[in-house]
């Protein structure tokens, strides 16, 4: 079986993954933010907002100004993105019948609804603006806004984006039948146990 985990930045995709993973010891885990890294020099539809995160003026500016912007760029990326997993998807369903778990920030609804393979999908999304406080408390040594030295203002900026984005998200899995997972509305562990179990329903899946 493959599975897709997508939605917003920093809302559990990465650990519903492992957790999965941990139920399929057979699958491989394919991690979309290290595909995306490997591709970003040749496709420069990976390089959208011209944001830089040193200038905390700027990027607080974009992200509480340009809502609607960011998040047609942050699509144009994904559907940059969207083919080379897609190959990939199909590529392994060749070689193996082992499971399979794709986990990006780049699986849109909209863009895996014609994958004509059985797969189960979930997206996870937090349509609170208040996010940013969750975030930062529990931000890491090896997280990527750590990396970017953001600070609390920046994050609160950036959430101002993610939230709406969540929100484009439910949309598009509503419209294309595909299951949604509100931290906002479940809380975050609920979120990661109901889509677990979703997941892991034997009975169902999403072609």
């Amino acid at each position: 079986m493959i599975y897709l985990i997508g939605g917003g930045a920093r809302c559990g995709k990465s650990t519903l993954a492992k957790n999965l993973l941990r139920h399929l010891p057979n699958a491989t885990y394919l991690s979309g933010d290290s595909f995306r890294q490997s591709l970003k020099p040749v496709l420069p539809a990976f390089h959208t907002s011209g944001v830089d995160a040193d200038d905390a003026a700027a990027y607080i500016q974009y992200y509480k100004e340009n809502i609607e912007l960011a998040i047609d760029e942050t699509i144009k990326r994904a559907e940059a993105l969207w083919p080379f997993i897609e190959r990939y998807i199909i590529s392994y369903g060749y070689e193996t019948e082992d499971d399979l778990i794709v986990e990006s920030v780049d699986i849109w609804p909209q863009l895996i609804h014609e994958l004509n393979i059985p797969y189960k999908a979930a997206f996870l999304v937090d349509t609170d603006a208040t996010q940013w406080q969750r975030v930062t408390a529990h931000l890491g040594k090896n997280d990527w806004m750590t990396a970017q030295h953001l600070s609390p203002e920046q994050i609160e900026a950036w959430a101002f984006y993610n939230a709406p984005r969540g929100g484009r998200i439910i949309e598009s899995a509503s419209m294309y039948g595909n299951k949604s997972y509100d931290i906002a509305q479940l809380g975050f562990e609920a979120v990661q146990e109901t889509a677990l179990l979703d997941l892991m329903n034997k009975d169902s899946d999403n072609v």
